[in-house]
């Protein structure tokens, strides 16, 4: 059974992905990001799905999000 999911809430969550280049929200579950996109939306995809109980973080909420590198070698 999955942990507890929390979402984080941005300004802009920026995802260098075509599709979807900004999201404002993003939900995390052991690790890994479940749903992606607008707040209402995030919450409404997390509410429904498998991943209850779930917490809206808003730690991030006048910050802009990016995706980070590790360098491993070093």
């Amino acid at each position: 059974m999955p942990g507890k999911t929390t979402i984080f809430t941005a300004r802009k969550i920026i995802t260098m992905t075509p599709e979807q280049p900004v999201a404002h929200a993003v939900a995390v579950t052991d690790g890994r990001i479940v749903s992606l996109g607008e707040k209402d939306e995030v919450i409404a995809n997390i509410a429904r799905s498998p991943f209850t109980p779930y917490e809206v973080n808003p730690a991030f909420e006048d910050n802009i999000l990016m995706p980070g590198i590790v360098d491993a070698h070093t």
